[in-house]
This record gives C-alpha cells, structure tokens and sequence, in this order.
C-alpha cells in the first residue's frame, strides 16, 4: 500500500470514529475507534489482495426485436418514457434533499402526488414568497416539500418548459412580461 492509500485509510477510519462517537466526551473512546476501525480496514485490504476474485461469466448477448414488430408498452412506462426523454432524472426515488431538477421532473411524471397554487397570490410565480407546490406526502421538517418556480433568493428560476409542462403557462407570460424572467 502506498503513502496515497494509507492517507485514504487513514482519513477512513477517522471519519467513521468521527460519526460512531458524536457526542461522547470521552476522548479514548474516539482514539480506541479510530484505531480499531483502521486495523480493520488494513485488514480488509491485505486479504482482499491476496485473494483473486472469480472471473465473471459471459452473459448472452441480447436478441434485437423482430423489425417492424409492436413492442407492447404500459400506459405507465409510456408516460415515464415521455417525461424522461423532456426531462431526464424523472423516475429517481426523491426525497426532502432531492435536488431541485429531479423534483420538478418528479411533479411534471407524478402531478397525483402534489399539490399545485398556480392562482395564490403567494406563490413565487406570483411573486409572492410562498411554494407554487407542495408533495402531499413527504416531508422537509415541519412541512410538506415546498418547490418555487422562482428563487429570489439565488435569483433562479424554473426552466420555461418545467412551468408549462406543470401547467404555470400564464405565470411563465406575466413573469417574462413583468421583467422578472428572461
């Protein structure tokens, strides 16, 4: 191993002691971690060199579909197709900490699932301050997971076809015609 990997282990084993022993006040229970945790990953390592891995078996090569042939498609996946080919990322798992693509990609796959405001006064598309939609189910904190077309904040906003695919086509005009987007 050379002095690059040992740092890597190093850094490892510290960072792992790190998350085991938050909030105990114990120092040696940290340096005892650190040092059992990296023990064991030098130990990994030596054995997992010293033993090849299996080859991998040769997989079948895929048969291509008849030309011409109808490939039968669900409703659903069909739909999935179309929202992924507009919107790449749209059938990833989200979550409160999903970034902001994946969730408007989400809302354009899934509008079952959320709750739109394109009328409230309070919406960011309306230049209020307040989420132009909400997921029904999960949570970030207190309260539903809160996208806004439009971050004053950063001073981002929404794609234009992310509005019109959500159904904001008449906030996107007013917010091009107002100035507020470009």
């Amino acid at each position: 191993m050379d002095a690059r990997e040992s740092s890597i282990v190093a850094q490892v084993a510290a960072k792992v002691a790190g998350d085991i022993c938050s909030g105990s006040a114990d120092p040696t229970l940290y340096l005892t971690t650190v040092e059992t945790v990296h023990n064991d990953l030098i130990d990994r390592i030596a054995s997992s060199a010293s033993t090849p891995s299996a080859p991998v078996p040769p997989v079948a090569a895929p048969t291509a579909p008849t030309p011409g042939a109808p490939i039968a498609v669900a409703p659903e996946a069909q739909a999935v197709q179309v929202v992924q080919a507009a919107f790449p990322g749209a059938t990833a798992a989200i979550h409160a900490d999903s970034p902001m693509d994946e969730l408007l990609a989400d809302a354009a796959a899934h509008p079952e699932n959320w709750n739109f405001y394109p009328d409230s006064p309070k919406s960011s598309c309306n230049g209020g301050t307040s989420p132009d939609m909400r997921h029904k189910t999960i949570k970030k904190g207190n309260y539903g997971l809160g996208v806004w077309l439009v971050d004053k904040k950063f001073g981002k906003h929404a794609p234009h076809n992310m509005w019109q695919s959500l159904g904001f086509t008449a906030q996107l005009q007013a917010r091009i015609a107002d100035g507020t987007l470009a």
